[in-house]
């Protein structure tokens, strides 16, 4: 590939990577916001239902859940629309906000899961923080747009 296609393929994967972070936090966001009771009992998947090996279920805040997970979708979206490098670089650390916590806090409550799950949970949440890194490092090099 020739040095002047980079910059294009790199605006692609970064475009990319926000739309599937946009779809991502929908999907997260949408399942605990509305059916919180089924998101509890079933997520990832109802013969491994992860949110079930932690303290008692609480409807406020598995919806406070979906309702972060749909506030950062509208941040991926309108920052792969805008294409912006201060908002996304500002929706990647606000991701990393909550991505590097909730990996700390499942990294310490991991006693009585089923070490398959234990491992499949944190490999998820490692990658949820990595993603987030990558984009701000795909914005390198980017030209800022004027600011008013």
């Amino acid at each position: 590939m020739s040095p002047s296609r980079v910059p294009g393929m790199k605006m692609v994967l970064l475009r990319l990577g926000l739309l599937f972070g946009a779809v991502e936090q929908v999907a997260t966001g949408t399942w605990p916001l509305f059916w919180p009771r089924r998101f509890y009992d079933t997520f990832p998947l109802p013969s491994h239902p992860w949110e079930t090996w932690l303290p008692a279920y609480n409807e406020h805040f598995i919806r406070d859940f979906g309702a972060l997970n749909l506030a950062l979708a509208l941040l991926f979206a309108v920052s792969a629309y805008t294409m912006d490098r201060l908002l996304i670089r500002t929706t990647a650390a606000a991701y990393l906000v909550f991505g590097v916590f909730h990996l700390i806090f499942h990294a310490n409550h991991l006693m009585g899961v089923p070490r398959v799950d234990a491992i499949v949970q944190i490999v998820s949440l490692v990658v949820g923080v990595l993603g987030p890194l990558a984009l701000i490092a795909l914005t390198r090099g980017m030209p800022q747009k004027s600011q008013p």
